[in-house]
């Protein structure tokens, strides 16, 4: 979901600003760009023109993937086992590891271990809380979405083993 609206112009703040950030980067060590506010203004016509969703849509297609979930979301599969990753305590979530989290989706049925191993195109995180985000003990910080019962188990912990908190709000760069 997040892919789809972020190239349809409806991308969250912050993971935009890191897509034009990194993007930058590789359009001018590349000399596509001839310095970062050229190569952010490339990045942003490509989405508001269509081009990105489009090329985005090429890559499905030329793998033999059905593309028509981009007009319609509600195509996109979701595991029929869910649970929720709640805060463990009061205060400010001030670090995730993302790698830790990787994990998590990986062992949820997202990813592969090795290259014959299946993918569950179900199985994922989705995070309704940020690192600097106020949480209260039992708020919802992500949902886990599985086909395996055991496999969301180790997601679970996972994911909860990602999380730090602090009393404080932490300082965000």
């Amino acid at each position: 979901h997040e892919v789809v609206n972020s190239l349809k112009g409806n991308g969250p703040k912050d993971l935009m600003d890191v897509v034009y950030a990194l993007g930058a980067c590789l359009f001018t060590d590349s000399g596509i760009a001839k310095d970062e506010v050229q190569a952010k203004e490339m990045l942003e016509n490509s989405i508001t023109n269509g081009d990105a969703l489009k090329k985005f849509c090429d890559f499905i297609s030329a793998q033999g993937g059905d593309t028509s979930f981009v007009d319609d979301l509600s195509l996109l599969p979701l595991g029929e086992i869910t649970t929720e990753v709640i805060a463990q305590k009061d205060g400010y979530i001030s670090r995730i590891d993302c790698k830790q989290i990787g994990m998590a989706s990986l062992a949820s049925g997202a990813g592969r271990t090795v290259k014959e191993d299946p993918i569950d195109f179900s199985a994922g995180l989705v995070f309704k809380k940020k690192v600097g985000d106020k949480v209260s003990k039992g708020d919802i910080i992500a949902t886990i979405y599985s086909s395996d019962e055991n496999k969301i188990k180790t997601s679970h912990q996972r994911a909860v083993e990602a999380i730090e908190y602090s009393d404080e709000c932490p300082k965000l760069n």
